[in-house]
């Protein structure tokens, strides 16, 4: 929005409190253009008168920055009959309390009544209130009815360039440029007090594009922007609600063609007017998803759908190799949880599901002479638990052992942090002491029964010679 300066003292524009509204209506593009780094759109001047309770009239292509900024480029119409100043920063009062400072680096001009002129801001905090401005010369959007192209664009001194076809009519070169973190849109804006004059426009935007791996694209659809912010939220928060009813409409005019303004279809905001939504399916590159039957390519899928419904499925386990699967957990889609792998989607608007699957890991107990082998599944991260039992008297366990013959440890159980496939090695050897104290035991035994056999069977024959007759001893 313009900014007013008197003779000597530096003023914003009236209204500029928490009781002033930013009221918008226009059009998102698709899921495509985020991550631009250049937008542009064709705008039709629409002259017409500002009365207050309203502030400016604008109409604008903007982009919210992934480092927090919104920047915007279009057309204003201000309150007539006063001087604003052509380029400079608002920045909140130090003293607080709402207020703020208006700092003029460029000259003052007298706008009156009808002059449309193009203007940019930059809003570095986003949602802060701070944010540097320009105002062009007079007359700089055209005459009534007729058409500019809006374009922003980065430039070699680490910038921005503001051009009017095809012209640069600014740069701001204080903050570098980044890419968006959401769709391009386009948007005629109404800045008022607690009442809206229901003046705006209507305006027609048409081509809006965004320059992505080097070249300019077109948007493949367009839904609706309808909201209303409190100035102390900054103009770029679109999808709020204000607390006061927005009057203004969003109309088709063709493909990637909008009017926007007063009389206009009052739609809701993200409603769909051109175009398919953009369906994305998320899931992990190892797993096959079917849309509607038809096998997609893993990873990351963004299509085009026809709205209505739509069905998705993928499978509750994936096999990634001899040691990694992934399981099913469920399906996030904006704050909802859907459990279950098979989806069925009713699609109106821009649509995003993603497949949650756990990493599990196995763990495997090597077999040896003394044990069999055996193994668990893990989720990754967790803590992964074996143990054995040292039940073979004449084999004592000597530990576990890892794949490369590192030793883990001596007790016979312990645990190992499931980071990927695992397996343990159980080492044995043969007690030698034992078997020799078992061989000496034996031995001493059999030495036992000997003796005693020995024993017996000369028992035995002093025993039977007591038993012979006489007349048998004497011969």
């Amino acid at each position: 929005m313009g900014i007013l300066l008197t003779t000597t003292v530096t003023a914003t524009v009236k209204g500029q409190t928490q009781t002033t509204y930013s009221l918008h209506v226009g059009a998102w593009g698709d899921n495509d253009s985020v991550g631009n780094n250049g937008v542009q759109v064709d705008i039709r001047t629409h002259i017409e008168d500002v009365v207050q309770p309203t502030v400016t009239y604008s109409f604008w292509v903007g982009s919210i920055l992934i480092n927090g900024a919104f920047i915007q480029f279009g057309y204003e119409l201000v309150l007539p009959d006063n001087r604003y100043c052509l380029y400079g920063e608002r920045t909140v009062s130090e003293s607080g309390g709402g207020s703020f400072n208006s700092s003029c680096f460029a000259s003052l001009d007298y706008v009156g009544s009808g002059d449309a002129r193009w203007f940019w801001q930059y809003w570095p905090s986003g949602a802060g209130q701070a944010f540097y401005f320009a105002l062009g010369p007079a007359y700089s959007a055209g005459p009534d009815g007729s058409w500019h192209t809006y374009q922003i664009v980065p430039n070699e001194a680490n910038g921005w360039n503001f051009v009017l076809d095809g012209k640069m009519v600014q740069n701001f070169n204080d903050y570098p440029p980044t890419t968006s973190k959401d769709a391009v849109f386009m948007v005629a804006e109404e800045v008022t007090d607690a009442t809206s004059s229901g003046n705006l426009g209507p305006v027609e935007f048409r081509n809006l594009e965004y320059s992505k791996n080097g070249s300019w694209q077109p948007v493949r659809s367009l839904k609706a922007v309808s909201d209303c912010v409190p100035s102390n939220r900054g103009v770029y928060e679109l999808g709020a609600y204000c607390g006061i009813s927005n009057p203004y409409g969003v109309r088709l005019n063709g493909p990637n063609d909008i009017i926007a303004g007063a009389d206009q279809t009052q739609v809701l905001g993200g409603t769909m007017l051109w175009g398919n939504p953009s369906f994305t399916l998320q899931v992990p590159n190892q797993v096959e998803v079917t849309l509607d039957g038809v096998l997609q390519e893993p990873g990351t899928v963004q299509l085009a759908l026809p709205i209505g419904v739509h069905y998705v499925t993928v499978p509750n386990l994936v096999q990634v190799n001899n040691g990694t699967r992934l399981i099913f957990v469920d399906w996030t889609i904006g704050v909802q949880t859907i459990f279950g792998p098979n989806i069925t989607i009713n699609l109106h608007s821009d649509y995003k599901a993603e497949a949650i699957y756990v990493t599990q890991y196995e763990l495997t107990l090597a077999a040896s002479p003394y044990s069999p082998e055996s193994e668990g599944w893990y989720d990754s991260g967790s803590i992964g638990n074996y143990s054995i039992r040292n039940q073979f008297l004449p084999i004592i366990f000597v530990g576990w052992f890892d794949e490369s013959g590192n030793l883990i440890t001596t007790a016979t159980s312990g645990t190992i942090s499931m980071d990927a496939p695992h397996t343990v090695v159980p080492e044995w050897r043969v007690n030698y002491a034992l078997i020799a104290a078992y061989a000496v035991l034996v031995i001493a035994i059999a030495s036992v029964g000997v003796f005693w056999r020995r024993s017996r069977r000369k028992s035995s024959k002093r025993h039977h010679g007591w038993l012979l007759s006489p007349l048998e001893h004497d011969r």
